[in-house]
């Protein structure tokens, strides 16, 4: 690549008392990827002061909507696509209010390089005028793009095509990931494929000094409608899917990709982009405070003129789109807009996006509304330093068939498939994860979409492909799906794993083996079964898990898929210590042993359930359980109970019956669709969540010793607070009814272990606080940034600030303070909390290497046991933006 600097001088009258020069500075920089799509980069500033000229505008002459804007610091980036680069002849325009317009001609030099080609720019230096000299100070008064901007603000609701009482419209999404190599540097072989392969499938890229190879692509083809006011949910008609990564592929990675880079709806107050939120420019509440506006120029937009306003944020700092609206100067309407997310913004993985949205007037009855046509997101992910590999996301959304009124309410406007014979539409729509139903393509695929699919078609005739996919499958999800020569989830009859688990280690059973697995739906679409049998070589005992599951809708995969009506029975022998709760299939992975190996307070259990779990709706969800279990004490834990001179006599274990219910509201809510509902890579569960949990246990029942039992009732939500970033809470609060045994008493989750556990206690010991009524607390605060973003050099680190405050209360009821005969209590060493507050609280950064994270855990309530620690450090490790 080959960097030129040019000085390029424009001319503007400022004053009408004095003159000035003035000039803007180009340091050209040209990247060309292939396919003769060019990247232009440089800087804009006043030749005087040597301020930047913030807001200027840069575009191709004769194609105004080709351009960009400069930044707070002036620079500019502009993307040529290569239709135009093709043209021998085009020029380069630079122009700003109080300036004149500056044009000069990009000379090409064409430069073969393998398969692609590679341009230089050459600018004119053009004649000095006289300008003022001051830099103008931004302000909002009396500004023309201001009151643009409000005005177009004020009838942005009126065009939302959600303000039709009855309308339909259709809705195609296209994502296509690419693998970004250097344009200078030869393709190498990958997966098993050869450089020449990879030189065929691939493409340019539109970020400077890159090419892109074919990884992925999803399509996804929906219909959107409202009916009488009511908005239905959106019918998704049709999936296609095809990629390298189809061996972990699932539902759970398609809803993550598509919360990480959603729909954009600029009408809205605030935009949500990488789980992050912050304020639109288009937003009624902090457009002007938030962002600077510069009213570029008027220009001619689809033969209609338009305004072009030039945005900013005030901090660059600060996540936020810069770049380019185009307003309808007629009807004050959102025409097109060209954004980009700062890179300065300090998003993890974020090394480039750019947001073009396109909008078109439609006639709906009597009323004009301005409706989307189009909006493509281009996206550069960097995952970490310590991986040298990028990846590129070319996101489209096609909205067509917009309909009103009766003829949106038409039976084949709601569901294109109903034209269908039954025949086809059986076919069609028979159950499969990645690809169902009809997807019509509005345009044809782009050459990189074209060469993921010649990709695919080969790579599924190599067996060293097949191998690798098979390896890297073991490797990220933890499961081995038989039979072996398949990939696709839905091929599979059963799973062996989860890997993490097969080895571990603790001071009670020395080396633990196990062995577990699932089955699949194709084994059986109604009977699904997971399990494991394990060994401990250090106290030589078997343990093992067993768990059945009938439902009586058909699963394509496995029995969580929405909706779930499961009845299961499960029966589990195992050691397990106090106050960790994990689900059986994943016990004691690895994230649980690092920390934990030599904690001695722990218990064997066996027990027998049978539980149903059913989803009324996508909002609400039940449960029914019954579980008989006895618990013997093991390593330093010991049961006793009270006998009749009110003395502890110590006994081997307990044994109770339980019976119990849960209801679960959760308004907004996606289904998980995972075979894992509680995995922590889910970006989809972010909405509020209420939970009742009630249990009792009846007198005389399998070791129960009186009527007993207890209810509880959880709070999850995590609040967004735009640009100060947002905070997840919990809030859990309970009360035990009947004669609760001090043995029964709820004690809180602890994680003893070196990596996060969020929902849990970090510094608490094992049974170190038990209480018949509670009210547990956690309190995550994510700053994204807000304070070490905008300081020097640490800037540069990408690093964001956490903070957490985690507390619980509990106390024992007066009835309960005293032991009665036959009870099964604590040693002594178990404190139950009388009226009591245990409190700690972390500080850390995250986004270390774009993956890790580090908090300092302090612990601000004493302890009466020896050797608890006041402070620790949790790693946390995982996804965050």
């Amino acid at each position: 690549m080959k960097h030129l600097n040019k000085s390029i001088l424009l001319y503007g009258d400022l004053s009408p008392l004095r003159r000035a020069f003035a000039s803007v500075l180009f340091l050209l920089l040209l990247s060309m990827p292939a396919l003769s799509q060019i990247m232009v980069r440089g800087r804009a500033i006043d030749s005087i002061s040597g301020e930047p000229l913030v807001g200027a505008s840069i575009f191709l002459t004769k194609h105004r909507d080709i351009g960009a804007v400069a930044d707070l610091d002036g620079n500019f980036k502009l993307t040529i696509p290569a239709y135009y680069a093709k043209n021998l002849r085009q020029t380069l325009s630079a122009s700003m209010v109080g300036y004149r317009t500056g044009t000069i001609r990009l000379e090409q030099t064409k430069v073969k390089n393998g398969y692609y080609w590679q341009f230089n720019l050459r600018g004119a230096e053009l004649q000095t005028v006289v300008v003022s000299p001051k830099k103008k100070r931004y302000r909002k008064k009396g500004n023309p793009a201001v009151a643009i901007m409000e005005r177009a603000i004020a009838n942005k609701e009126k065009n939302r095509v959600e303000s039709q009482k009855n309308f339909s419209y259709q809705v195609y999404r296209r994502q296509i990931i690419g693998l970004t190599d250097s344009l200078h540097k030869p393709f190498s072989s990958l997966f098993g494929i050869d450089k020449k392969r990879w030189e065929s499938w691939s493409d340019s890229s539109g970020f400077a000094g890159l090419k892109v190879r074919p990884f992925s692509i999803r399509e996804r083809h929906s219909v959107r409608a409202n009916i009488g006011g009511v908005e239905q949910d959106e019918l998704i008609i049709g999936r296609r899917y095809q990629g390298i990564e189809e061996a972990i592929e699932g539902p759970q990675i398609m809803l993550n990709l598509e919360e990480l880079m959603p729909e954009i709806n600029l009408y809205n107050n605030d935009l949500g982009l990488f789980l992050n939120s912050f304020p639109g420019p288009m937003s009624s509440l902090f457009s002007t405070s938030f962002y600077k506006y510069y009213l570029l120029d008027t220009v001619m937009l689809n033969d209609r003129p338009s305004f072009q306003i030039g945005v900013v944020p005030f901090s660059i700092h600060s996540i936020g789109f810069k770049g380019t609206l185009w307003i309808d100067t007629a009807s004050y309407a959102l025409a097109k807009a060209h954004l980009e997310l700062p890179k300065e913004a300090n998003v993890d993985w974020v090394q480039g996006c750019y947001l073009t949205a396109e909008y078109a007037p439609h006639v709906l009855g009597s009323d004009t509304l301005w409706l989307p046509k189009r909006q493509d997101l281009h996206t550069l992910l960097s995952p970490t330093p310590l991986i040298k590999q990028n990846a590129e996301f070319y996101q489209s959304f096609v909205y067509t068939h917009y309909k009103r009124g009766e003829e949106a309410l038409d039976s084949l406007a709601l569901d294109p498939r109903k034209a269908l014979s039954s025949e086809v539409r059986k076919e069609i729509d028979k159950p499969r994860r990645t690809s169902f139903g009809i997807v019509t393509r509005p345009e044809p695929l782009p050459p990189l979409g074209e060469g993921t699919l010649a990709m695919m078609e080969y790579v599924h005739k190599d067996p060293i492909y097949l191998t690798l996919a098979k390896g890297a499958q073991l490797l990220s999800r933890g499961f081995l799906g038989l039979p072996l020569n398949r990939l696709k989830r839905e091929d599979y009859y059963a799973e062996l794993g989860p890997l993490e688990s097969v080895i571990a280690w603790n001071t009670l059973e020395g080396v633990r083996l196990r062995l577990g697995g699932v089955t699949s739906a194709r084994l059986s679409p109604h009977f699904f079964g997971q399990g494991y049998v394990g060994y401990g070589l250090g106290d030589e005992r078997w343990k093992y898990y067993a768990r059945l599951i009938y439902t009586p809708v058909e699963k394509d995969t496995h029995e969580n898929e929405y909706p779930r009506k499961n009845i299961a029975l499960t029966v589990q022998n195992d050691l397990f210590v106090p106050g960790y709760e994990e689900e059986a299939l994943y016990k004691d992975g690895l994230g649980t042993l690092l920390g934990t190996m030599n904690i001695r307070e722990r218990y064997y259990e066996q027990s027998a359930s049978l539980s149903f779990l059913a989803d009324l709706s996508k909002t609400w969800g039940i449960s029914l359980w019954g579980n008989v279990y006895r618990r013997t004490s093991a390593g330093d834990l010991h049961y006793y109970r009270i006998n009749h001179e009110g003395d502890r006599i110590e006994v081997p274990s307990l044994q109770r019956t339980t019976i119990g219910a849960s209801v679960t509201f959760t308004p907004g809510k996606e289904p998980i669709d995972n075979r894992r509902p509680k995995q922590a890579m889910n970006f989809k569960r972010f909405h509020p969540t209420i939970s009742l949990r009630a249990t009792y246990l009846p007198d005389g029942v399998l070791g129960n010793n009186g009527h007993k039992g207890a209810v509880a009732l959880s709070f999850y939500n995590r609040f967004y607070l735009s640009l100060f970033g947002y905070v997840d809470a919990s809030v859990l609060g309970g009360l035990s009814l009947g004669k609760v045994d001090e043995a029964d008493f709820y004690t809180p989750g602890i994680n003893a272990s070196w990596v996060l556990s969020r929902k849990n206690f970090q510094l608490m010991r094992p049974l170190e606080f038990v209480a018949d009524k509670y009210l547990e607390f956690n309190f995550f605060y994510r700053m994204r940034g807000l304070v070490l973003n905008r300081i020097p050099l640490i800037n540069r680190l990408g690093l964001r600030e956490v903070f957490s405050l985690h507390g619980y209360w509990g106390d024992v009821s007066r009835e309960r303070t005293k032991h009665r005969e036959g009870e099964f209590v604590y040693p002594i060493t178990v404190s139950p909390m009388h009226n009591h507050l245990y409190l700690e609280g972390s500080a850390g950064v995250e986004g270390i290497f774009n993956i890790f994270a580090v908090h300092y855990f302090h612990r601000f309530t004493p302890s009466i046991l020896s050797d608890t620690p006041m402070w620790g450090i949790r790693i946390g490790m995982g996804m965050s933006f």
